[in-house]
């Protein structure tokens, strides 16, 4: 059984809205692709659940206006609570709907050469570290919606531990979304062999 799907977003959006967020050509490109691959790939069968009748393309936007955190005292409570306070040098990245709102690496792990930022700055500083590991434990023409995903990404974090690194403190990356439009959020975690978690 095949779903009709008309996009929200064409590949001239797609294109404009990869400039605007300044991701290098091969971003750009594996968008493209991705949506195209889309048209023509099956939805996923997950057992006991029917999706075919899900919103999967019907967004007004890939951008939501968020404010970011200028500190963790000014993060909401629910985040406070999945978060230890009293931590004196931790990691945590806060993502408010799909915006960055709030960064901490620990000292130890930036000295380690542990990279942890949100998606958007590894493509344009870290691109091809980045290159290197997205979308590559799921493929982008996996299915229809690991094509839209891979399309329509609009956030997400970035987390690379060198080889022999040791993470002693937990790394934390929440995702806020305090907005009803669509997110595309990915994570894409890099470790290398031989650490020690």
């Amino acid at each position: 059984m095949t779903t009709e799907m008309k996009w929200a977003f064409d590949q001239e959006y797609i294109t404009s809205f990869s400039k605007e967020m300044n991701e290098p050509e091969w971003l750009t490109e594996l968008r493209i692709q991705s949506l195209a691959k889309a048209e023509d790939l099956s939805l996923p069968r997950p057992d006991k659940t029917k999706i075919d009748k899900w919103n999967f393309t019907q967004f007004e936007k890939l951008l939501v206006k968020s404010d970011a955190f200028s500190s963790i005292d000014e993060l909401p409570e629910e985040v406070k609570a999945l978060v230890d306070l009293e931590a004196k040098d931790s990691s945590l990245y806060v993502q408010r709907n799909n915006k960055p709102a709030y960064l901490q690496l620990s000292k130890e792990m930036q000295e380690q050469g542990v990279i942890f930022t949100d998606f958007f700055t590894a493509a344009r500083e870290y691109s091809d570290l980045l290159k290197k590991y997205f979308m590559t434990a799921v493929k982008s023409d996996e299915h229809r919606l690991t094509a839209l995903h891979a399309a329509f990404m609009n956030g997400g974090a970035f987390l690379y531990v060198p080889k022999n690194v040791q993470i002693k403190n937990p790394i934390q990356a929440i995702f806020l979304h305090d907005d009803a439009e669509a997110s595309f959020s990915t994570t894409c975690l890099s470790l290398q062999k031989t650490i020690a978690l």
